[in-house]
């Protein structure tokens, strides 16, 4: 029961910061019998508060001791029986294996009775391109739990791979991809002589299979942009509020594919290389100047299209106008507040979101309980109720109006700036199609010379 109450309330301040969350593969995850769920770990606490909110069946997270020393997270860990880890770098090398005992053991009962436990096997939070090396600690507990199973259950090790479009972003989007579980029983039946470093090895290939990882922060931003031209190139947006989710999966599988291909081209065309990446980047840098992206280079500008969409959104806009408004005078106060604070304490990318969900639910209650106590006092008991339960229905109705609007607005102004300059829009269109058939041409190459 308390479980599921903390778990609510964080469903909550997720629901608050993200304006997506996506999950893929869930049907990967057995939905009984232990389970041990393996992950890359980029966005400190909040990547464990993802799988308790995304996740029917109760999880069990661990996590390095010394969060315990935070006033904020410390009721958060307790209330969700989070299993606390020693590090070598905090306590020696002889104090962690000491300390470590008591919480190994409860890691291997959790999965003894059948539980779910999840483990960073990166062992630290980051905002490096790419995954860090694994240490041993996941594959050392799955194997003594396979070991001293005596006949129960075989154990299922799920990699999930972690996407963050702007981790350090107020409404932004994350995702989980859920690879195929591993079955540990037949996998070491398959491999008799493999030991913890074997198994570490196979969690990792299996993690950067559902991850996008990259070489350097500049890389990203080559990557990145082909993957963007590429998925959103020839399909006009989507109606706004409609929008698909994005295949985090199969970005991550494009991403590797043109990461190949990059290399492969750095050793064969380097100069063809360089002149497509410099092309590339001037391109998405102008669409990013104009705030465009790529599925709006490619809308419909015909007039019913346009009034279409006009009618579409101010409807929708109009009718959410007044609840949106209440909703935004009763938390201007707490956001404003929490803002202040998440700047000032966050050093890092991979904090600001924890820092947002951690600081903000306290501080949003507490709002909560004294704006709806002086209702009580001005008005009536009863206005009271009404106000309180108007306070988190309108807070939503809110968040969902101002992103509707930002989009309907970006959407309008991108229609108005093509509208006005025909020809810009259609220099642009023609050097994103340029790009993409050298794009296809290279890859037919690549194709037919590693064939």
């Amino acid at each position: 029961m308390i479980y599921r109450f903390v778990r609510a309330i964080w469903r909550a301040a997720l629901f608050g910061f993200f304006r997506r969350i996506d999950v893929q593969g869930r049907a990967n995850v057995p939905a009984v019998g232990p389970t041990l769920i393996v992950s890359n770990h980029a966005n400190a606490f909040i990547d464990g508060l993802l799988f308790v909110t995304e996740l029917e069946r109760p999880v069990t997270l661990t996590a390095k001791s010394t969060l315990r020393k935070n006033p904020l997270l410390r009721p958060v860990m307790r209330a969700l029986g989070v299993i606390e880890l020693q590090r070598v770098q905090d306590a020696g090398v002889g104090g962690a294996r000491v300390q470590n005992t008591d919480a190994l053991a409860a890691c291997r009962d959790v999965l003894s009775a059948g539980g779910t436990l999840v483990i960073f096997p990166e062992g630290v939070s980051h905002s490096e391109p790419s995954i860090r090396p694994f240490r041993t600690g996941a594959a050392r507990i799955a194997l003594d739990y396979d070991d001293e199973r005596d006949g129960g259950e075989p154990l299922r090790v799920v990699p999930a791979g972690l996407h963050f479009e702007a981790k350090e972003r107020f409404r932004s989007q994350a995702g989980i991809v859920f690879g195929a579980p591993l079955d540990l029983t037949a996998w070491r039946a398959e491999h008799p002589a493999a030991g913890a470093r074997e198994l570490t090895a196979e969690m990792e290939a299996r993690i950067r299979a559902v991850t996008a990882n990259y070489a350097t922060d500049r890389d990203i931003r080559k990557v990145e942009s082909a993957a963007r031209l590429l998925e959103g190139a020839n399909a006009p947006p989507p109606a706004l509020g409609r929008e698909t989710p994005p295949d985090l999966a199969a970005h991550a599988a494009l991403v590797r594919r043109l990461q190949v291909g990059q290399a492969w081209l750095a050793g064969e065309r380097a100069a063809e290389l360089q002149s497509l990446e410099m092309r590339l980047e001037k391109f998405m840098g102008e669409m990013d100047r104009l705030g465009i992206t790529v599925p709006e280079l490619f809308m419909r500008l015909d007039r019913p299209s346009a009034a279409f969409f006009l009618f579409r959104e101010l409807e929708l806009l109009v009718v959410g106008s007044t609840v949106a408004a209440w909703g935004t005078i009763n938390h201007i106060f707490p956001y404003s507040l929490v803002r202040i604070l998440v700047r000032n304490v966050s050093t890092d990318r991979d904090h600001f979101a924890s820092n947002a969900v951690f600081m903000g639910t306290p501080v949003f209650l507490l709002f909560y309980l004294l704006q709806t106590a002086a209702v009580a006092w001005l008005a009536s008991p009863w206005w009271a109720a009404l106000y309180a339960v108007s306070l988190p229905y309108s807070g939503a109705v809110a968040v969902l109006y101002q992103d509707r609007a930002g989009g309907a607005r970006r959407r309008a102004r991108t229609f108005l700036l093509f509208r006005r300059d025909p020809e810009g829009h259609q220099i642009l269109m023609t050097e994103a199609r340029s790009i993409l058939a050298d794009f296809h041409r290279l890859a037919a190459e690549y194709e037919a010379a590693t064939r």
